[in-house]
């Protein structure tokens, strides 16, 4: 039984996307955001997506309903909802453990882990600072690539 869609092929056929995954144009929809954000969101780690043998980048639909609660709200989905989930997600991040083991136990998805661990490295309270707007931009930029370089070493252990 196919629970999917199809979406327009290279001219010759539609394609056919899995029950379950949505494609890049999906993500847009779905998300309220542009091509370029969509794609900044996969290279960002955001999303991670699948590539199909036609090219089709597919995510799984979960993953962007969920990244569409975060966004929509301001907020971290069901783990900013349950003080317990977010003291263990906090808790072991702060004993440094990887994102697969942090899955595995507790039954968050990436997406709510990412989140999460982007919410226990945010200051509560952020000095202002007598820095120039070039100064600031360029250490959010840093900042930015130290959380990239993160993410990428905790998803490619996977």
């Amino acid at each position: 039984m196919h629970t999917g869609h199809s979406v327009p092929g290279n001219g010759k056929k539609p394609l056919e996307v899995p029950a379950g995954m949505v494609t890049r144009i999906d993500v847009q929809r779905i998300l309220g955001v542009s091509r370029t954000m969509t794609r900044k969101l996969e290279e960002g780690g955001k999303l991670m997506a699948t590539i199909d043998a036609n090219g089709l980048h597919l995510f799984l639909r979960s993953d962007v309903i969920e990244l569409a609660r975060i966004r929509g709200r301001g907020v971290v989905g069901r783990a900013a909802e349950s003080p317990k989930v977010a003291q263990m997600l906090f808790d072991m991040f702060e004993r440094g453990l990887e994102l697969p083991q942090i899955v595995m136990e507790s039954g968050q998805s990436p997406v709510t882990v990412r989140a999460m661990y982007e919410q226990y490295r945010t200051p509560l309270r952020r000095k202002r600072s007598p820095l120039s707007d070039d100064s600031a931009a360029g250490e959010l930029k840093d900042a930015a690539q130290q959380f990239q370089q993160m993410l990428t070493r905790l998803s490619g252990e996977r």
